[in-house]
């Protein structure tokens, strides 16, 4: 066990006949012992710091090691993250392409109905013209027949055909 400041300042020595001078000896230990006692709290005052900053070393030492945690599960979040949004991102492009494709197949569909529609109507529009012709014929030909009757009548008439004998 090491010495401390009350040993030094309570030890005593013997007297003897031929020894050292007892004012020389009693005042290198005064000297000694005051440096002792400035030495041994500093030495105490140092442990108490050392203990503190153990302490404190501790506590930042756990805090890192939250951190570290913290950063492990923020990266593996992000991951996580990342990773998910390339799949609803995947998901939502196949979505569309497939949006994109029923509206092709619609359009292509509206497309040939309005396709067939326009030649039923234009097959509408010759057989309405084949008959207008057939019927604009028909009156000509019948004008053509009322015309000529009119003109057989007429040159009848003039021929002297008109009997009034009675």
């Amino acid at each position: 066990m090491p010495l401390t400041p009350l040993d030094l300042q309570s030890v005593q020595f013997k007297k003897s006949w031929r020894g050292y001078s007892c004012d020389q000896v009693d005042s290198f230990l005064h000297k000694a012992l005051r440096d002792y006692e400035m030495i041994y709290k500093e030495n105490l005052e140092l442990k108490e710091n050392l203990i503190n900053i153990q302490s404190l070393l501790d506590t930042y030492r756990q805090m890192e090691d939250t951190l570290k945690n913290t950063l492990v599960l923020a990266q593996k979040s992000a991951e996580e993250i990342r990773r998910l949004a390339d799949q609803e991102a995947e998901l939502l492009l196949r979505e569309a392409k497939a949006q994109a494709e029923n509206i092709k197949t619609c359009a292509a569909a509206q497309v040939e109905e309005r396709m067939r529609r326009y030649e039923e109507m234009v097959n509408r529009a010759e057989a309405f013209r084949a008959n207008m012709r057939g019927f604009l014929l028909a009156q000509l030909e019948l004008w053509e027949q009322g015309r000529q009757y009119y003109q057989e009548a007429a040159a009848g008439l003039s021929s002297g055909g008109a009997d009034c004998t009675g």
